[in-house]
C-alpha cells in the first residue's frame, strides 16, 4: 500500500473505497454506501424479521429445560388496568418478575373469586385465559378483594405450544380501591 492506494498486479493503484476517511471526505460516496446498506437491509428485512420473532418467541423469558420439561418460576399474574368501579373490568397479564415485562404469548386457565370486606366469597367464575380483560356482568358493590388463581402449575406458550411448568400455580390477591 502506497499513500492510500492498494497495489494491484499491474503496478497501477486504485483508491480504497472502504477507507472511512475517504468516505467522510466524499459525502456522495458515503451516501451511495449508506444507500447500498439500506437496500441490502430492505431485501433482508423479511428474513431478519422472521429470525428476530423466532428468537423472541424462544427466549422471551428465562426458562429452564429439566428432564424434558420447561420450567419458569418467575411468572405471576399482574393487574395492568383496574376500572372495576367504573365499568366493571380489570385487565391482567402474565408478568415475568426478573425481566419486568408482561409476556403476551403465554396463557393459562384461571379462576376468579371476589370477596367482600368480611372475607366472604360473593362471586366466582372460571376463565380460559385467552382473554385477559375480565369483564364482570355486574359490579358487586361490596367487592373488596379479587383473587385470581391459575387452574394448574403451568402456562402455555401459544406461539410454540410448549407447556412451561411452575412449582405452584400462580395466584394474585388484589385489593380493590373505590375511586373517589
Amino acid at each position: 500500500m502506497h499513500g492510500g492506494y492498494i497495489e494491484r498486479s499491474g503496478g497501477r493503484g486504485i483508491k480504497s473505497a472502504t477507507c472511512l476517511s475517504t468516505l467522510l471526505q466524499h459525502p456522495l460516496r458515503l451516501a451511495f454506501v449508506l444507500y447500498g446498506f439500506f437496500i441490502f437491509f430492505l431485501m433482508k428485512k423479511q428474513i431478519l424479521l422472521i429470525t428476530l420473532l423466532s428468537f423472541l418467541s424462544i427466549s422471551a423469558y428465562a426458562q429452564e429445560l429439566i428432564d424434558g420439561k420447561w420450567w419458569d418460576n418467575d411468572l405471576e399474574f399482574r393487574v395492568i388496568e383496574d376500572s372495576y368501579f367504573v365499568n366493571g373490568e380489570i385487565e391482567i397479564c402474565i408478568y415475568h418478575k426478573t425481566k419486568e415485562i408482561c409476556v403476551e404469548n403465554l396463557v393459562t386457565g384461571f379462576e376468579v373469586r371476589i370477596y367482600n370486606a368480611k372475607g366472604e366469597e360473593v362471586w366466582n367464575s372460571l376463565w380460559t385465559g385467552k382473554n385477559k380483560r375480565i369483564k364482570f356482568q355486574k359490579k358487586i358493590r361490596d367487592a373488596h378483594t379479587i383473587v385470581i388463581k391459575a387452574n394448574g402449575p403451568l402456562v402455555i406458550n401459544i406461539l410454540s405450544g410448549n407447556r412451561i411448568y411452575q412449582e405452584t400455580p400462580m395466584q394474585l390477591t388484589y385489593k380493590l380501591e373505590p375511586r373517589r
